[in-house]
């Protein structure tokens, strides 16, 4: 199943606290869950990952 990454813009997001940052994230999943789509600044197709893991 292909992955992809929706970026949003949201002002101040660097200064939110964790739980903050969960709960937006959870409103997202909930909006989408109900609507079927959410107005997004972007998506993208994740065709290969490259972090840590990829080393080992």
């Amino acid at each position: 199943m292909p992955l992809y990454l929706i970026e949003r813009n949201i002002p101040g997001a660097g200064k939110l606290s964790p739980d903050d940052l969960k709960a937006i994230s959870q409103k997202s999943c909930g909006v989408l869950s109900e609507l079927g789509g959410f107005p997004a600044d972007r998506a993208s197709e994740i065709v290969t990952t490259i972090d840590p893991t990829t080393a080992q």
